[in-house]
């Protein structure tokens, strides 16, 4: 664990914080061996679902504390870039370093991702739905003036569209 402005931060099994670097431990034939991941202990803070109106997809509002003790700022990473860990260097800059080897980019994505717990959970909603209800009103309308340009057609209004109601004589 570190303790940051933050709180703290807190990995489970198999990851640990020390001297502010972030480590994982692994099991061998002589035991277990201790390796150094990075030299910052990024953890999530926010799990963000943005919803538009036509799909969802997820974000993730991701902080850090360098190994300095510094504060790394507050970066959202989608969940497409997540895995890749290129948003890294890209906003937090060459003073976080991700150690060479094998699986430390999967690890680290992993240990950020355990640290859920911690983290809120939000619900952003990009529309409000009036562009939709604007798209029903305009063939509402363009259906109104065809049912009332036919003889002996009515409108009947249900759930905000229009449908055509016609009395046929044989």
């Amino acid at each position: 664990m570190m303790k940051s402005n933050t709180g703290t931060v807190c990995y489970p099994f198999p990851y640990s914080a020390v001297d502010g670097c972030l480590f994982v431990e692994k099991a061998n034939k002589n035991g277990t061996t201790t390796k150094k991941l990075c030299n910052f202990l990024p953890y999530l803070k926010c799990d963000i679902n943005v919803d538009d109106g036509v799909e969802q997809t997820r974000t993730f509002r991701i902080a850090g504390v360098h190994e300095s003790g510094r504060l790394l700022p507050e970066i959202e990473v989608t969940v497409k870039e997540f895995g890749k860990m290129d948003w890294v260097l890209e906003r937090w800059g060459a003073e976080c370093i991700i150690e060479p080897g094998n699986n430390n980019r999967e690890n680290i994505c992993c240990a950020i991702l355990k640290t859920v717990e911690n983290a809120e959970k939000k619900n952003v909603y990009r529309t409000t739905g009036w562009q939709n209800r604007w798209r029903i009103k305009r063939s509402t309308l363009s259906l109104s003036r065809i049912c009332r340009a036919s003889a002996g057609i009515k409108p009947i209004r249900r759930f905000s569209s229009t449908t055509c109601a016609a009395t046929i004589s044989v």
